[in-house]
């Protein structure tokens, strides 16, 4: 877990209890998660930008089920200044 979770502590990552490796339609595969193994949550993880071709993932599971769908996104990096001039130490 903490591989997969490097920004998990310790704690948070022993909250997980279960571990799906799906392959094809992400989508498809979500909603046949929730279905087997009656979640009362979806929580799902997104890094990156909500391109095009990818929110498709988010927006039919939330069309489709009746569990709430929680978005959890990574927190931004600090944002780069560049240092000219005097500033330069």
């Amino acid at each position: 877990m903490s591989r997969a979770l490097p920004h998990c502590t310790p704690q948070e990552c022993s909250r997980v209890t279960d571990v799906a490796l799906c392959r094809g339609d992400v989508a498809a595969q979500l909603l046949a998660l929730v279905e087997q193994k009656r979640v009362s949550l979806l929580a799902v993880g997104w890094h990156g930008r909500c391109m095009a071709g990818h929110a498709r993932v988010l927006k039919h599971p939330i069309q489709e089920l009746a569990t709430p769908v929680l978005l959890v996104k990574r927190e931004p990096r600090a944002t780069f200044r560049l240092k000219v001039g005097e500033e330069i130490e």
